[in-house]
C-alpha cells in the first residue's frame, strides 16, 4: 500500500523534474531568440536536458510495459496509478511520448545505426518553420536533431531510423501544470517536515 510517507519520495522527485524542465525550457528559448546563439549548441544542450527530465516524469506516471509480472513492476504499477489520480492526470494523457522518450535514451543506438549504415549526410540544425525544413529535407538526410523555430517542434529519429516529431510547448504546459499539483500535494499532504534549499 502506498502510503503518503511512500507518495512522498515520488512526488519530490516529479517535483525536481518539472521545475528541472522548465527552467531547460526556459533557457532553451531565451538561446533561440539571439540570432548569434540561434545555430548553437546551445540549443540542442538544453532541449536535451528538457527532454530527459521530461522522460524521468513520464517513467514515473507511466512505466516501461515491460516486467509487469515482477513484484518491482507491480509495485511501479501501483505508483504510477496513485501518482497519476494525485496529480490529477488522465490514462490517456501521455507528458511525453515513448518515441521521444527513447530518443533521449537510447540516442548512442541512432547514431550506432548511421555508422553502421554509413550515413554521411546528418541534420541538426533550426529551421525557421515548416515550410523551410519540407522544402530542405532529402530522403539522404539522416534526422540527428531538428527544430521548426516557429511551431516549436522538435524532429528526431526512432530506433528503427523513422521520423518522430515532439511538439515541445504541451510537454511544457503539461510539466507546469504537474509541478504545480505536485508542490501542492507537498505543501498539504506529506506528513515529513522537510529542510532543504529552495
Amino acid at each position: 500500500m502506498l502510503d503518503d510517507y511512500k507518495v512522498t519520495w515520488y512526488m519530490q522527485e516529479i517535483q525536481m523534474h518539472c521545475y528541472g524542465a522548465c527552467n531547460e525550457y526556459g533557457h532553451m528559448t531565451n538561446v533561440l531568440i539571439g540570432q548569434e546563439t540561434q545555430q548553437t549548441r546551445l540549443v540542442w544542450f538544453h532541449l536535451s536536458a528538457f527532454l530527459s527530465h521530461a522522460a524521468m516524469i513520464s517513467k514515473y506516471l507511466w512505466p516501461s510495459p515491460s516486467g509487469k509480472s515482477t513484484p518491482t513492476g507491480h509495485i511501479a504499477k501501483l505508483r504510477a496509478e496513485k501518482l497519476r489520480d494525485l496529480l490529477h492526470i488522465s490514462d490517456h494523457l501521455d507528458v511525453l511520448n515513448r518515441n521521444a522518450r527513447n530518443n533521449v535514451e537510447h540516442f548512442d543506438e541512432r547514431i550506432d545505426n548511421w555508422v553502421k549504415n554509413d550515413s554521411q549526410n546528418i541534420l541538426e540544425i533550426v529551421f525557421p518553420n515548416r515550410d523551410s525544413y519540407e522544402q530542405s529535407y532529402e530522403e539522404k538526410w539522416r534526422i540527428k536533431r531538428v527544430l521548426l523555430l516557429k511551431e516549436l517542434v522538435f524532429i528526431s529519429e526512432n530506433q528503427d531510423g523513422h521520423k518522430f516529431e515532439q511538439s515541445l510547448a504541451p510537454v511544457h504546459e503539461q510539466l507546469i501544470r504537474i509541478g504545480n499539483y505536485a508542490d501542492r500535494w507537498l505543501t498539504n499532504c506529506t506528513p515529513y517536515q522537510f529542510i532543504f534549499p529552495r
